[in-house]
């Protein structure tokens, strides 16, 4: 019943961006050869750059359509730091790698550090929450807050649920 008046916490907002998934290179670059611009140039320079900016336009609306998307902020787990951040673009130039070349040494490196990156992240996780927990000590208010607030959901508690707090935290 609590959960039915709680805003949702994945709203997002609507943008409008290109389907990039669609695009047919071949039909692309059949297109930009039988345009203007390039089959029959307009000798003036203002014409042309006038073409230059139109053509490309039409043939992007034409080729890569536009789709309404709903772009959704997730919220960051408190123990994902800058650390963990650099280390997450490194695996994922490390995907791209083995993704363009396929060979087996750049599959294995990309597995090991992704299994070096899963232990990382375990390690960070259990490192922040046990010094959440002994930040808290034994003060349940404190560590409710600290599990309540970084979950982004401090609207939760309510003064009837409060009151019994001591009997899950003691």
């Amino acid at each position: 019943m609590l959960a039915a008046r709680l805003p949702h916490s994945h709203t997002g907002t609507r943008q409008v961006r290109h389907y990039w998934r669609q695009l047919d290179l071949e039909r692309l670059k059949c297109d930009v050869l039988q345009s203007t611009l390039v089959a029959d140039p307009p000798p003036n320079v203002d014409d042309f750059f006038a073409c230059y900016n139109d053509v490309p336009r039409s043939l992007l609306d034409k080729h890569v359509p536009v789709k309404s998307v709903v772009v959704r902020r997730r919220l960051q787990s408190p123990w994902f730091d800058g650390e963990c951040r650099d280390m997450k673009l490194s695996l994922d130039a490390g995907e791209i790698k083995y993704c363009t070349t396929y060979s087996s040494a750049d599959y294995n490196a990309w597995r090991r550090q992704l299994n070096s990156q899963r232990a990382f992240f375990q390690t960070k996780y259990a490192e922040f929450w046990t010094s959440a927990v002994a930040e808290s000590g034994h003060d349940s208010r404190a560590l409710w807050s600290a599990t309540v607030g970084t979950a982004g959901r401090s609207n939760l508690i309510t003064s009837h649920h409060t009151k019994h707090r001591d009997l899950f935290w003691s």
